[in-house]
């Protein structure tokens, strides 16, 4: 489960609007509680939610939680520390989970209008702890806690009064907190105000009441502090609270584990403290005005996203969920008989990496890799310094581009990248060109220089300098005026040693020069005993004329150049770094109409059903971004674009054959009803938030803004098959409570589908953990991300899948494949066509979705074993301490999270290690040990 942080460092600072005089700096390791005995030893395992200022991620190990010095909540209506409705508990121990919840009790306004969230509505409200924040501890269950993160992260909500949420955090208390002895002394709700005050009086003595409410509560746990080593009561009275004199004891009642047999020191720990499965963290930002208030039971719908298997997904996982019964072992399930077929393809992911100090040059040299690249080809990521070091991009990177400086450690890690054989860096206005070239270990300051360069047959190129002219003047304080002084500095090559020791020869080639000094402005540096080349730019290359001050007519000058500017970045990127470029056309993007397929009367019903619900006016349907407009006989459609999707209802797509989809479709509800349209911006966008028809399926041909898991740009070429199926789950089913299941569904469908058709029971089609669809095992053809909103008792999950069935870019397309084998076999294999395949998929993932609502659990592990592709294989565990173990991996468990077995015999279940290129590449780390 996800431990979830809405702050930017080590160190969250807080000033709420409302007590600008007070100022409150939580010193915390990361996301944790410093609260937490072991917060310390705590780091993030991995990254699962970015919801607006909010983010979710898991941390490892679980957080122990002393309550001794805290103070149960009276099991009646009360106020302390805030007001409750009900605290009596209706949880079973075996299902208990624990929750931590801080808050900011200096956010507390005056009629405050935003949602607010009742935290006894989600759980038992079990013992708080009031000093420079709010604290609660609940007891929950999986169901509970599944709404309580979902209505927390998809929401801006807060306690009473605009109380708000700093944390929401698992832990596994442990101690005995005090309690009331005279509770009679404390009334149920807060003393009432003067109803005769109104208007800034009213508002003073409402704020006075809270603060003394807060004075109290601090005073009561100060004096628990000073008592709780020897155990004595003690009776406490704060004046203008409201509240008489408290006496406060020892309660007797531990909470959780026992100080005795819990070992924060061991490497693994058992089930019940393993992980932090859930926190939260949030900046304070002002309440909305415009927000009605609302309870948990009240939310018309909570969304979140569900993307892999370690993910947001995850309600819980303690003791009794993840036992070896509900570990299905590989050993017992058929090998598929495969036929790997060799076709021309690009294995290597296509991932370009930008790394730069500033945000704002990665945000040009994006731009401008976006201006120059051939479009859906390439996913480029912006990634820290952090990232940089513990994700594994090595792999999975057709280029790495790197501007500004870099710090002395970077070099390792770029030059094993290199040295890996057939890297491409393309390095702007970097220090780090010293690094590869040692004799660049001087520069010049030319602080906002246009120069004029030439390269190829680009003559005269205004362009602007890096800040750093860097030469090769290895003795000389001062630039030489020797016009060709510089290059002839340049040595033909060097030699240089990665971080293994092994040398490298390096050919140097000037590429192109500054005319005035006569300084290497562009400069090829190639491996002779590998593939990969580098190319270092001093002249700024990513920047566009706006984006530089206008003095003496510079910026004039660079908007007359700028053309030049891309063609040379252009011709640098294809020619010396063999990445694909295309100029991109000015031409605005042709969306298409769109069509509503299926039954009429389902289509009439749900129609209907929306305008019921008041989502329908005037025939359009809202939602965000995308906005649906239905339109009948005689009606004029209005122009279709990037925010509008007009759907004829009673028309059909001249691309797209509805009688051969339907005949092939044999379900009951998965894809009877389908939205298609040949162009729209995001089939997963399009009916995000929305409660529709179980099954209903969006079908683009093209899509202009597709989404990935994570946020992540989801590449749409022409020829990719891509949908959103909407299914809907009962929260009480077994589906209900193991959400995260649904995308191993969606990627088995896929799978499934395909090697069960006539012919194609070799073909070479697999799942890697945890959503991604690979040919031959090496080349990723697809893949799932997931969505779910929560309505009422039902979650309504939208699955986007994609895979490249007719395009050949970026790596390798289906249909090829099928041509391979078919030639291989000597057997006349047809192509697969979009309808054949949609409906193909949307047959299996009613099946296997039915083995869930039947119970037969053991066939969807079976069948989903015959077509993954980590049978018996071999990973690296991170331990706490940081060392690894050699892991075998046996399955996955009911939430989908990877059981292994070490050297010992002993099984542990694992999750990645947060990289989001290749889930398998890296090191995992540890969750639960068995």
């Amino acid at each position: 489960m996800p431990n979830v942080d809405k702050s930017a460092g080590n160190s969250l600072e807080i000033l709420p609007k409302q007590c600008s005089s007070l100022k409150q700096k939580f010193e915390v390791n990361g996301v944790l509680s410093d609260q937490c005995m072991n917060y310390k030893s705590g780091h993030i395992v991995d990254f699962f939610w970015y919801q607006a200022n909010k983010k979710a991620v898991s941390v490892f190990p679980k957080q122990i939680l002393d309550v001794s010095g805290w103070i149960l909540v009276l099991k009646r209506k009360t106020h302390l520390p805030i007001q409750f409705t009900d605290c009596t508990s209706q949880i079973s121990k075996e299902d208990a989970i624990y929750v931590l919840v801080e808050a900011n009790y200096l956010t507390c306004s005056f009629d405050y209008r935003g949602k607010t969230i009742e935290l006894d509505k989600y759980g038992t409200p079990l013992a708080w702890h009031a000093s420079d924040r709010l604290s609660l501890l609940i007891e929950t269950d999986e169901r509970k806690l599944s709404q309580l993160l979902l209505t927390f992260m998809q929401n801006e909500v807060a306690l009473e009064n605009g109380i708000h949420i700093l944390r929401i955090l698992t832990v596994e208390p442990l101690g005995s907190p005090y309690k009331i002895g005279n509770d009679h002394t404390v009334p149920e709700t807060y003393a009432k105000l003067n109803e005769r005050c109104s208007g800034p009086e009213l508002r003073n003595s409402f704020l006075d009441r809270w603060r003394a409410h807060v004075s109290m509560l601090c005073t009561f746990c100060e004096a628990v502090s000073q008592v709780k080593e020897n155990q004595q009561d003690i009776s406490v009275r704060h004046p203008g609270s409201g509240v008489g004199a408290v006496k406060l004891m020892p309660s007797g009642t531990a909470i959780g584990v026992s100080p005795d047999v819990l070992d924060l020191s061991k490497e693994s720990h058992n089930t019940s403290n393993d992980e932090s499965l859930v926190s939260a963290e949030s900046y304070q930002n002002p309440p909305s005005d415009d927000i009605t208030r609302c309870s948990s039971g009240q939310s018309s719908h909570i969304s979140t996203e569900m993307s892999t298997a370690q993910g947001s997904t995850r309600q819980v996982a303690d003791s009794s969920t993840t036992s070896m019964s509900s570990i299905r072992s590989l050993p017992s399930t058929p090998r598929r008989t495969v036929c790997s077929t060799p076709v021309n393809s690009s294995t290597k992911t296509p991932n370009i990496i930008i790394f730069s100090d500033s945000p704002s040059a990665s945000e040009c040299v994006k731009a401008a890799l976006e201006l120059t690249l051939v479009k859906d080809r390439y996913v480029i990521h912006k990634l820290t310094f952090a990232e940089m070091l513990s994700t594994t991009w090595l792999d999975d990177a057709v280029m790495v581009v790197v501007h500004g400086n870099v710090p002395a450690s970077f070099n390792p890690v770029v030059m094993n990248y290199l040295a890996k054989g057939s890297g491409s860096l393309l390095c702007l206005c970097s220090d780090f060109l010293g690094c590869i070239l040692p004799m660049f270990h001087t520069a010049e300051v030319r602080p906002n220089e246009l120069v004029h360069c030439s390269y190829k047959s680009w003559k005269h190129v205004p362009l602007m300098h890096h800040v750093f002219c860097y030469q090769p003047t290895p003795s000389d304080p001062k630039f030489s005026y020797d016009e060709q002084a510089s290059l002839r500095a340049i040595p033909e090559s060097v030699v240089v040693k990665d971080s293994n020791g092994k040398s490298h020869k390096l050919k140097i080639d000037v590429l192109g020069v500054e005319e005035t000094w006569q300084t290497p402005s562009l400069l090829l540096v190639a491996f002779t005993d590998v593939a990969s080349k580098v190319v270092f730019s001093q002249v700024h290359l990513e920047t566009a004329p706006d984006q530089f001050e206008d003095t003496d007519n510079k910026r004039e000058a660079l908007r007359n150049s700028d053309k030049a500017r891309l063609e040379i970045l252009s011709d640098v990127l294809s020619s010396h770094l063999e990445l694909k470029c295309a100029p991109k056309k000015n031409s605005s993007i042709g969306y298409s109409l769109g069509y509503f397929l299926g039954n009429h009367e389902a289509k009439q019903e749900l129609i209907e059903k929306l305008k019921e619900d008041k989502k329908i006016e005037n025939n359009v349907l809202t939602n965000g971004p995308v906005n649906m407009k239905f339109c009948g006989k005689g009606v004029t459609p209005p122009p279709p674009s990037e925010s509008m999707l007009p759907i004829l209802v009673h028309s059909c797509p001249e691309s797209f054959s509805t009688v051969e989809y339907f005949e092939n479709l044999k379900t009951e509800s998965i894809g009877r009803l389908v939205i298609f349209s040949e162009v729209m911006s995001s089939c997963l966008t399009v009916i995000e938030n929305l409660d529709l028809a179980h099954g209903i399926a969006v079908i683009p041909y093209y899509q202009t803004k597709g989404v990935g898991r994570s946020g992540n740009t989801w590449l749409s070429p022409k020829g990719c098959a891509m949908f959103t199926i909407q299914v809907h789950i009962p929260l009480k089913s077994y589906l209900g409570q193991h959400l995260p299941i649904m995308q191993f569904i969606a990627t088995l469908a896929i799978v499934a589908s395909i090697c069960e058709l006539p012919n194609l029971e070799e073909l070479d089609v697999g799942i890697k953990w945890p959503n991604d669809v690979y040919v031959n095992k090496t080349s990723k053809i697809g893949g799932v991300a997931v969505k779910t909103t929560i309505f009422g008792d039902k979650a309504v999950v939208n699955m986007g899948c994609g895979i490249n069935l007719n395009n050949k870019e970026p790596t390798v397309c289906l249909n090829d494949v099928i041509s391979s084998l078919s030639k291989e076999k000597n057997v006349k294999i047809p192509r697969l066509s979009f309808e054949k395949y949609f409906s193909s998929v949307f047959n299996k993932m009613e099946q296997v979705i039915n083995m869930f609502n039947e119970g037969r659990l053991d066939e969807f592990y079976q069948t989903y074993y015959r077509y993954w592709l980590h049978s018996d294989a071999e990973v690296r565990v991170t331990n706490e301490d940081k060392s690894t173990q050699l892991v075998k991996i046996t399955g996955i468990d009911s939430f989908g999270f990877l059981t292994v077995e070490n050297s010992k015999g002993a099984t542990m279940t694992v999750q990645p290690d947060g990289n989001s290129f290749d889930m398998m590449a890296g090191l995992i780390s540890p969750k639960l040990s068995q």
